[in-house]
């Protein structure tokens, strides 16, 4: 379903939600990855806009998988507003590719790229 949907793990603080996501999206690395030449790897991000520097090294790819962890599009981002819900579509699409506004260029997430978010909030 990594291909259709995007993962949203919510709840309490100390209840392991990071590292129950990082083993999801490792086992997605490597079953999506297992034909690549090298080891199998994802990216765990805080932010979207920390996306830019992986947009530029060219790790956002097909097949590599994105941990948004404790991400809060509500949140105002540094000096900027906080997402808006066009913004928040295109990062939790996962059927297709999207873009995202990245301040000075596009974070572009290919397909399949799937994403896994956890959050501390009571409900999403």
């Amino acid at each position: 379903m990594f291909g259709e949907k995007s993962l949203v793990i919510h709840g309490a603080a100390a209840c392991c939600k990071t590292p129950v996501a990082k083993s999801v999206v490792a086992y997605i690395a490597c079953a999506l990855q297992s034909g690549d030449a090298g080891e199998a790897f994802y990216l765990k991000v805080g932010t979207a806009d920390s996306l830019r520097a992986a947009t530029r090294d060219g790790l956002m790819r097909p097949g590599v998988p994105i941990l948004f962890d404790e991400v809060t599009p509500s949140v105002p981002r540094g000096s900027r507003c906080a997402m808006s819900v066009e913004d928040v579509k295109h990062m939790t699409e996962a059927a297709d590719s999207s873009a995202l506004d990245g301040r000075n260029s596009d974070i572009v997430f290919a397909y399949p790229q799937p994403k896994v978010f956890t959050s501390n909030a009571s409900e999403p």
